[in-house]
């Protein structure tokens, strides 16, 4: 299918597409994972699913995993709409997956 801006396809960057990342990102220096956490860069959760990187809605950088991951609802009511970069939250976030 068509790539999106970081160069891969919802099926290659989402966990639940059967992509994603589930081991820690070999880019991250030593001692530097909770600055990486902070900035958001670094988004392993403890199932090993990784947030979409650089993914927000097509609303806007504000509504990013981050912010559906602040209420769950969201994901529920506005995750499956606001496709951006080929993905909804619900296909690119973490907090939204099933």
């Amino acid at each position: 299918g068509p790539k999106n801006h970081n160069g891969y396809t919802a099926n290659e960057a989402c966990c639940t597409c059967g992509g994603g990342t589930l081991s820690i990102v070999e880019s991250i220096e030593e001692n530097s994972i909770d600055e990486a956490i902070e900035k958001g860069s670094y988004a392993l959760q403890s199932d090993g699913c990784k947030n979409a990187e650089g993914w927000h809605d097509s609303n806007g950088e504000k509504f990013n995993c981050d912010w559906y991951a602040q209420d769950s609802d969201r994901c529920d009511i506005m995750g499956l709409f606001f496709e951006n970069f080929g993905m909804t939250a619900q296909e690119a976030c973490c907090a939204c997956k099933k």
